[in-house]
């Protein structure tokens, strides 16, 4: 796994992109898929800052079969999916749920919460 520390600024979105694909831009990953990795680590991070308050870490591994991607922030508050119906600002966990093939939230013993993501990284 591969971390970036983020801070705790919500215009890093370029920041997180540009590390994703350094870290899954490779001819066995399509344009498609890394597209998405980007997306939804944007996603995750924006998630973790505009909700926990605190400085943020991406993670990013790619192994053979599939991409993970993880968002470590200061803060136990869990990821809560929102209605269907509400506003557009507040949808990143529902197209966390929809695009990833599996995501969780791990507690960490230090007080921390990781929140990440699985994509299939084959072709």
């Amino acid at each position: 796994m591969r971390w970036c520390c983020l801070g705790s600024d919500l215009a890093s979105g370029e920041a997180v992109r540009r590390f994703v694909k350094s870290q899954v831009e490779t001819d066995s990953v399509s344009d498609q898929t890394q597209f998405l990795a980007q997306l939804l680590a944007t996603e995750l991070v924006t998630n973790a800052v505009r909700h926990s308050r605190t400085s943020v870490e991406l993670g990013v591994a790619r192994r053979r079969d599939r991409i993970r991607i993880e968002a470590r922030d200061g803060s136990r508050k869990l990821p809560e999916r929102p209605e269907a119906e509400a506003p557009t600002r507040h949808r990143g966990m529902l197209l966390i749920e929809d695009l990833a093939d599996r995501w969780g939230v791990d507690l960490e013993e230090s007080g921390s919460k990781v929140v990440w993501l699985e994509l299939a990284a084959a072709t």
